[in-house]
């Protein structure tokens, strides 16, 4: 199943990449592509290309992730993830002038299998601000848990401005 869908989420993430004013201001509507590396505890490390489209607003923001997901010695990746996030500026660090995100998501994990299509139910964590520490629980045949870092670029909708063809 994967090959062909990993292509097209790193291709949106490449197109979005292409056209990415510096940071995400106000509120409205953002797509946000990224790139996950987590060590799956008991199976070894995964890769995670991802894209979110969500909405962020007052110091908040929700959106949908879709990812695929490979690791090294898992038999159940490669996945596709589906997950929705909900996070928030955090205020423990108010000293700072950027204050990290914070938040979580519940989704779903979709494989292939020799017996079929799976799908299991899974939960995540994060916190940062551009660069994420993170932490997922996928409740498969058996428990998978990893930590990682995401990296990730949000882009707004609304400041996308590619510029005049006259200048």
């Amino acid at each position: 199943m994967g090959h062909r869908n990993s292509k097209v989420i790193v291709l949106l993430g490449l197109l979005a990449l292409c056209s990415a004013p510096s940071v995400l201001a106000g509120s409205g509507m953002y797509v946000s592509p990224g790139i996950g590396l987590s060590w799956n505890i008991g199976y070894g490390l995964t890769v995670a290309p991802k894209v979110s489209i969500g909405y962020a607003w007052d110091g908040r923001f929700a959106n949908l992730t879709f990812s695929m997901a490979s690791g090294t010695s898992d038999a159940l990746f490669p996945c596709a993830f589906i997950e929705c996030q909900y996070g928030v500026v955090s205020r423990a660090l108010e000293v700072r002038k950027t204050l990290p995100l914070c938040g979580g998501g519940l989704g779903l994990a979709i494989t292939s299998t020799k017996s079929g299509m799976k799908i299991y139910p899974r939960a995540s964590a994060f916190v940062g601000w551009w660069a994420f520490v993170t932490a997922d629980v996928l409740l498969a045949d058996t428990l998978r848990s990893s930590v990682g870092v995401e990296v990730v670029l949000p882009i707004p909708f609304k400041k996308l401005d590619v510029g005049s063809i006259s200048g």
